[in-house]
């Protein structure tokens, strides 16, 4: 049963909650299946896409993974950045709004629609101290460029003229 969130645009928040209790089940179930008795820090973290459509957003969210596009059950997903333990980790459930994935000691869940990603993570290992404001950082950095700006030149190298060559391989907006 829910109660006091819903307004004017009931029949949408509804329809939100409808589509989100599954995947939020699920990561019930995967606390009881592989974390019972641990207790979880849990991390939220918040960011506007940017004029991203939500099939951008996801893609940005892919990218930073980086899964493929789709991401789906069994896919391998890494992700790194200052403050944070690396995310080496398998997708447990994927659907059109939501990534789910699972490490030795955590479930990330990355969600996105129109304008906005989230991210709601339970963390269960001993190094969590910084981690919300690690993750917020990673996730803005990752929406802060628009997706088709190239990677960001050095300071050397843009005075000098030359190509940029600071991150070759590294997409656009990831950290």
């Amino acid at each position: 049963m829910h109660s006091g969130l819903l307004g004017d645009d009931w029949q949408d928040e509804y329809d939100a909650l409808r589509r989100g209790w599954p995947f939020h089940l699920h990561t019930l179930r995967e606390y009881l299946a592989h974390f019972p008795g641990r207790t979880a820090v849990p991390v939220f973290a918040f960011a506007p896409s940017q004029g991203r459509s939500a099939q951008e957003t996801r893609a940005a969210l892919t990218r930073g993974l980086p899964l493929p596009a789709p991401a789906a059950v069994g896919d391998r997903a890494h992700a790194e950045s200052t403050g944070l333990q690396p995310l080496d980790g398998d997708v447990v459930r994927a659907d059109d709004e939501r990534i789910e994935v699972r490490t030795a000691d955590a479930v990330y869940t990355f969600h996105h629609g129109p304008g906005t990603a989230l991210m709601f993570h339970h963390l269960f290992g001993p190094d969590t101290h910084g981690a919300e404001a690690a993750w917020q950082h990673w996730l803005t950095g990752l929406l802060s460029c628009p997706p088709d700006t190239p990677p960001p030149r050095t300071a050397e190298a843009a005075a000098s003229k030359k190509p940029n060559t600071a991150h070759p391989r590294k997409p656009p907006c990831v950290l």
